[in-house]
């Protein structure tokens, strides 16, 4: 191989050639001839392209790495020969132009140099010039400062060795201070003053950085000026400070003792205090004032703290001392903060001041609040146990426990509402104005003892078992104090009746109330403590499993599964207490008179009459003396009446479950009132805009995203709950369904979808025996119904009137005491069984159908459906309802199909099983006659809908056609 500025050598691919025809060679001539199968060719050939893909990238790899490599190399020298003669020609032009410009070119430098020089120049004599102007201005400040600070040293009586010694505890005597706080004040200014003019024209330098230099010095005293500026300002900064800092502690100490004014000149203390507070900015003594004020506080909340334990624990109170401390603290950051923004424009001083405050404060709210709980002890539990100790057991009344609760929630609430307050006062000096931002409760209150302490007390499991032995109590008292109402009124019609209030007046037992009320009032207390953690814990472990589920819910069901319920009616019911009471008001009157009487013109439905006739029903009516049946009743044999006035147990409880399911129902909407109208819904002003704090808990839980938190787990509850409920209310109205109208619709329906009077289709209870296949036909087997109607038939709807009439008149007492969505979920439940057990077993009975059978039938389900499914109140058909009915009304729209949707099948004889058709047979006259063939929907029809009715069902309903 030649070297890369070489071509390449010949013998490298030669060599590639070479090798590759002796390969070939080889599998060509000893290879090939020995091939005794396809599978050795196949292998051949993949040998042969192995070989050809080889040479080929061998070669490719000689031209890429070398013949490529050398032609790039060479063009590369090219360019490179190019570009080396192209820089040499233009330093050429540059050598020959540079020897005509250099006597040019050297004189634009030494311009150059001149121009620099010169703006150097003006540079300097412009500071000069600043600095000048700056001592044009300090001078007669200087020289007032001189003044004042002379006249302060001759009245303030300074000894020299004030000033000689930094560290001397040497004080200003208070007696000379206080009569000159004005000059005192005034020379702060005018030493202040001196600042801002520096800073007017350097604002990076400082007043002793104009003073100390050696100009200054030369130029600045005079007769007025008799020391270096420099010392008489810094000797004036020392005495300005000393006097302040004295006026503010002796100022301080006299307003703590009440004494208002020095009474040697008749100055207030105050005065003195807001000068000595003022003055310390002006000395550029930031640090100091703040240090001197939070001293002064401290003291005020340490005194106020004692006044306050003192004179609440000799009157043998001090339930509200924490309240009383944190008002005044409250009042005090208020009225002081306002006071110090005005003199500290650094809002990082006020924010010392805040956490100073609290700092003291935090110490006296412990030590009262440790007063309290355990006087709260040993008044609810008769002896001192420490808190995180305590169980439900150690109380021995109700009364105590209920009082602790309420007196702990109240110390909580107390302090949290502190909290909110300074945490807003905090803020207001972290932020800018109208940053939107969220409220972050800062360092310094979350590590307070105060707050520490009550989160161990929330998170223990003490008080925990205590909150809900607390809750279990109160729920207790609402079933002691149950009163179960009368629901004779809302029964004793087949009309709708009207109710003596609103539409929400049902019968539903006064827990519901209870409860409601219960319940608001601990959501008030969660509420009113602000405290994140104590309702996050609520919302989260005991407000829906315990508190509604368990506590309130589960005892509701545990009272519904003592009760025993066998299958009944709904009809009136008094005790017999009242009837004896009846009898004793009535005692010229029958026993049987009496309970007649009492039902009223209005009787209830009672289905043990259904068989009366219509001349029993008169007899009654003559017996009672009224009219009980009008002329429009009489003449209708549909109208049953009932005065059944009962004591039965069993009559008792069903009227309960009736009032526990509508009670139940109604937790709904106390929850969503209670939880989402009233907490998370917004609130109004009085403008009927939205406030700005949106709703109750975004006003009350400030900090972060708790309201956001909060507001979510309320919304898990009530999601939760109504699911629950829902699931109770849908078994329990199936229980009363099968309870007290099932059999009921079972005995009205036998009348209905019969071809002829006397001829019924009786399907009972035993919903599950349907005809075979094969036994379908005139003759069939077991049914030999048939539904073949004349033109005369079409118009008498007699039955089905009858059916509907019954039907409504057994639902409407349900209607009238069941709430409006329940007895919604009991009508599906009708309408449900109606559908799958009675109408559609019913018509798959029929063996034989004509075209005007299938009008008639069409009719007669349309009239159903449509009593079934009207809406009273909306004056429209409830189609949630109506889908109820949608098999059904599939099945007619089969029967109305041509014989062309159809594609008729023909079975072969060998894949019919006649054994099961011919098993128990009671008719052997017709065991023989089998259907050997079938029909199937067509596909555009079978792709129209969802069809609920399966291919057998179909095949069956068609075959009944004739």
């Amino acid at each position: 191989m030649s070297s890369n500025n070489t071509l390449v050598n010949k013998n490298d691919y030669t060599e590639i050639i070479s090798n590759y025809n002796t390969q070939l060679n080889n599998i060509l001539k000893n290879k090939l001839p020995a091939v005794t199968n396809t599978d050795e060719l196949i292998e051949i050939a993949s040998e042969l392209k192995d070989l050809k893909q080889e040479c080929k990238h061998e070669l490719i790899n000689i031209i890429n790495k070398n013949l490529i490599t050398n032609y790039e190399t060479f063009q590369r020298n090219i360019e490179l020969q190019k570009t080396t003669i192209g820089l040499n020609y233009t330093k050429y032009h540059q050598n020959v132009k540079l020897t005509s410009l250099a006597p040019k070119n050297e004189t634009l430098q030494h311009f150059k140099q001149i121009i620099l020089l010169n703006k150097k120049q003006e540079y300097q004599f412009e500071l000069v010039r600043k600095y000048i102007k700056v001592l044009y201005c300090l001078k007669p400040l200087l020289i007032d400062l001189s003044k004042n600070f002379i006249l302060l040293k001759q009245k303030l009586k300074c000894e020299k060795a004030f000033f000689l010694n930094s560290d001397s505890n040497i004080e200003l005597n208070i007696d000379f201070l206080i009569p000159e706080f004005n000059l005192i004040f005034k020379t702060c200014e005018i030493y202040n003053s001196l600042d801002t003019e520096v800073q007017k024209i350097f604002p990076d330098l400082n007043k002793y950085d104009i003073f100390e230099t050696q100009f200054s010095k030369k130029i600045l005293p005079c007769v007025d000026i008799p020391d270096e500026p420099i010392t008489i300002v810094k000797q004036s900064h020392s005495l300005l400070l000393s006097a302040i800092s004295k006026m503010f502690i002796e100022s301080s100490k006299n307003l703590e003792q009440n004494n208002k004014i020095y009474k040697k000149t008749d100055i207030k203390y105050s005065e003195v205090l807001d000068i000595s507070l003022k003055s310390f900015p002006l000395l550029n003594e930031n640090e100091t004032g703040v240090k001197q004020y939070i001293k002064y506080i401290q003291s005020i909340i340490s005194d106020a703290s004692r006044d306050i334990i003192t004179s609440d624990t000799q009157a043998g109170k001090i339930n509200n001392s924490l309240f009383k401390l944190l008002k005044v603290a409250s009042a005090i950051i208020n009225t002081h903060i306002d006071i110090l923004s005005n003199y500290y424009s650094d809002r990082t001083w006020l924010i010392k001041v805040m956490e100073g405050i609290l700092l003291e404060l935090d110490v006296q709210s412990g030590l009262i609040i440790d007063m309290i709980l355990d006087s709260l002890i040993r008044e609810s539990i008769g002896s001192y146990k420490d808190i995180l100790e305590i169980t439900p057991q150690d109380f021995k009344r109700d009364f105590d426990l209920e009082n602790f609760v309420k007196q702990l929630f109240e110390i909580i609430g107390v302090w949290n509402m502190f909290e909110k307050f300074f945490c807003f006062k905090y803020t207001s000096f972290t932020h800018k104005e109208n940053e939107n931002s969220l409220v972050i409760k800062p360092k310094c209150l979350i590590n307070c003892n105060v707050d520490i302490k009550i989160k161990d007390i929330l998170g223990s499991v003490s008080f925990k078992n205590i909150l809900r032995e607390n809750i279990q109590l109160n729920i207790n008292t609402i079933f002691k104090m149950e009163t179960i109402p009368d629901i004779n009124r809302y029964i004793n019609s087949f009309e709708k009746i009207d109710l003596d209030h609103d539409e929400v007046d049902f019968p539903v037992s006064s827990i519901l109330d209870d409860f409601s009320i219960i319940f608001k009032k601990y959501l008030i207390l969660f509420i009113n403590t602000g405290n994140f953690q104590i309702f996050e814990e609520f919302l989260q472990n005991i407000c829906l499993t315990d508190f509604i589920n368990n506590d309130f819910i589960k005892t509701i069901l545990n009272k519904l599964g003592s009760l025993s319920i066998v299958t009944t009616n709904l009809c009136q019911y008094l005790e017999k207490e009242k009837l004896n009471l009846l009898q004793q008001m009535n005692s010229g009157s029958t026993p049987e008179l009496i309970e007649q009487e009492a039902a009223g013109g209005k009787s209830l439905f009672n289905l043990q009459h259904y068989t009366a006739t219509i001349f029993q029903q008169q007899q009654q009516a003559m017996k009672l003396g009224k009219d009980l049946i009008n002329s429009s009743k009489q003449s209708s044999s549909n109208f049953v009446i009932s005065n059944n006035i009962t004591d039965d147990v069993t009559m008792k409880d069903f009227h309960l479950l009736l009032i526990y399911i509508n009670t139940i129902s109604s937790i709904k909407p106390v929850l969503h009132q209670l939880l989402i109208d009233e907490l998370i819904e917004p609130e109004y002003n009085s403008n009927e805009h939205l406030s700005a704090n949106k709703s109750v808990i975004g006003s009350t839980f400030v900090f972060e995203g708790n309201a956001e938190v909060l507001t979510k787990e309320i919304m898990k509850i009530v999601d939760s709950s109504h699911d629950y409920i829902s699931k109770i209310i849908s078994n329990y109205t199936l229980k009363m369904f099968q309870i007290g109208v099932k059999n009921n619709l079972f005995e009205f329906s036998r009348k209905i979808l019969n071809s002829e009077k006397n001829k019924f289709i009786d399907i009972g209870q035993d919903t599950t025996s349907l005809p075979a296949l094969s036994t379908v036909g005139e003759f069939a087997r077991g049914f030999k119904f048939s539904y073949v109607c004349s033109s005369s038939d079409l118009s008498d709807l007699s039955d089905i009137s009858e059916f509907i009439k019954k039907i409504e008149l057994l639902l409407q007492p349900y209607e009238n005491v069941m709430l409006p969505n329940v007895y919604y979920i009991f009508k599906l439940k009708v309408c449900e069984f109606l559908n799958d057990f009675v109408f559609v077993k019913k018509i798959m009975k029929i063996a034989k159908i004509n075209s005007l059978g299938i009008i008639k039938l069409e009719k007669e389900v349309n009239s159903i459906i449509k009593a079934l499914c009207f809406d009273n109140k909306k004056g429209l058909i409830d189609y949630s309802l109506k889908i109820k009915f949608d098999k059904l009304l599939q099945i007619i729209e089969v029967l109305n199909f041509d014989e062309s949707d159809f594609q008729k099948i023909t079975l072969e004889k060998d894949n019919i099983d006649i054994s099961a058709e011919v098993e128990d047979s009671d008719d052997d006259e017709y065991a023989g006659d089998f259907v050997h063939y079938r029909y199937v929907l067509n596909k555009d029809l079978k792709e129209l809908m969802e069809w609920l009715l399966t291919n057998e069902e179909i095949n069956r309903i068609r075959m009944i056609l004739v």
